[in-house]
């Protein structure tokens, strides 16, 4: 059986900061991650190509710019 998740990519955006690409059943999502809050998760929405190039972001709606996370 093939792994359901997977960690396609993790870089450092600081010390105690990071961004990293995970792959959860077929979808893509962003995850922030930091020691001083909860993880921000962004999913990801695919092209007609299979490419993730639009964040949906969470409780925004469509047209509405996407909002700030920062810790």
């Amino acid at each position: 059986m093939a792994p359901r998740l997977r960690l396609i990519e993790r870089i450092a955006l600081a010390p105690r900061q990071s961004l990293a690409l995970v792959e959860a059943e077929g979808r893509h999502f962003l995850v922030a991650t930091s020691q001083e809050g909860a993880p921000a998760f962004h999913a990801l929405e695919e092209t007609a190509q299979g490419k993730a190039e639009k964040a949906v972001h969470l409780g925004g709606r469509a047209g509405q710019p996407p909002a700030r996370v920062s810790w």
